[in-house]
């Protein structure tokens, strides 16, 4: 199942969101329970509000325990760190250089895990690894991308090739390793 992120408004996560979507992943994904919202006094009856008000279902998630965030660095997965750590999550990170996120680890809790994701080997260790330290992760964002920048002309094919790479290959693998 591949969700979109939306948290609460005005979290550091969701201001990150809104400037650069990412997809979850989340593996297995819990029983969904559907109920009715109670009827509202205010809406006349037979009216169509009333109706809406009364068949609108409201859909309740079972909580998730684990999450595995690929790319992580300081901007949007950081804040997603930070979130999963606050609602109770054992949060994971990866990224092709585990040393510059201890500071992220120490305040959140989470362990960091080497990955380059471009690499199909590492991806298929990272998910044995993190699944040895923390369990099966219920929630797997893909936050890795590569740049390129400068005048259309003047850029090198190579670069721009693992930028694409990184940025949808990796995004790949990482989601195949996750279904």
């Amino acid at each position: 199942t591949i969700q979109r992120a939306s948290p609460a408004s005005g979290s550091a996560a969701s201001a990150a969101l809104r400037a650069r979507p990412s997809i979850f992943v989340t593996r297995r994904p819990r029983s969904w329970t559907v109920r009715l919202r109670p009827e509202r006094e205010s809406a006349p009856a037979g009216t169509q509000r009333e109706a809406m008000t009364r068949t609108a279902p409201v859909m309740e998630t079972t909580r998730y325990e684990r999450a595995l965030i690929v790319g992580a660095g300081t901007g949007l997965s950081a804040a997603l760190a930070r979130l999963f750590s606050r609602e109770g999550m054992k949060v994971a990170l990866a990224s092709r250089n585990p040393g510059k996120l201890a500071a992220l680890c120490a305040e959140t809790e989470a362990r960091a895990f080497a990955c380059d994701s471009v690499d199909p080997a590492q991806v298929r260790r990272l998910f044995s690894e993190v699944e040895g330290a923390l369990g099966e992760p219920d929630v797997v964002v893909y936050n890795a991308s590569g740049r390129v920048r400068g005048p259309l002309i003047e850029l090198e094919p190579g670069e721009v090739a693992q930028a694409l790479a990184v940025t949808a290959f990796g995004g790949f693998l990482v989601e195949q390793e996750a279904a």
